[in-house]
């Protein structure tokens, strides 16, 4: 129980220098469960097992003289078959696979031009810096997203090459920032 008591301590009294850690480990996890389920296809197989089991249970229902019961075992069985027949590839996508992740990686950039535009309206001076930065980062990246291969499972693709590409970013942008801003707060 006090280990339970620490976890709940440790977690409230989270703080930026602190919280990259639990950032990482979670993101970890995640990337590793993801993976495995990749390479092993496990959850898939168990999903297949279970409604193999399912199958036989109803199979016998569906000769039932009851109709209540037999329409309800047809049910069943044309609920399973969506579920098993369930397509999950970049087909179903309107557009082309390139062309959305180099979306992913280059609006995210062009939104936070916007943030310049607003001190524009405010009267700062040096506006222009930070929005034709991030435009230049937005332009950039969309370019890497698009020469990223598409033969790529689309997690990686569309999951970890945008949080590892725009938080290596990040992390650069926050530890090689002006270190003026810290000593003046």
């Amino acid at each position: 129980m006090s280990n339970i008591t620490e976890l709940i301590k440790y977690l409230s009294s989270l703080t930026r220098d602190n919280l990259l850690p639990v950032g990482i480990v979670l993101l970890l996890g995640i990337l590793a469960v993801v993976s495995f389920e990749i390479q092993t296809s496990q959850f898939e197989l168990d999903k297949l097992s279970k409604s193999a089991d399912l199958l036989i249970k109803v199979e016998p229902l569906t000769r039932s003289k009851d109709e209540n019961i037999k329409k309800l075992s047809d049910l069943v069985i044309f609920e399973l078959s969506e579920i098993l027949t369930e397509k999950k590839s970049d087909s179903q996508l309107s557009i082309e696979p390139a062309i959305l992740l180099a979306l992913l990686l280059g609006l995210p950039w062009v939104a936070m031009s916007f943030v310049g535009i607003g001190e524009a309206f405010q009267g700062e001076s040096d506006w222009y810096y930070g929005t034709i930065g991030a435009l230049t980062i937005g332009f950039i990246f969309g370019f890497i997203g698009y020469l990223i291969p598409t033969n790529i499972h689309w997690f990686y693709r569309y999951v970890v090459m945008p949080i590892i590409i725009t938080g290596t970013t990040l992390f650069l942008f926050y530890k090689l920032g002006d270190k003026d801003e810290e000593s003046n707060v």
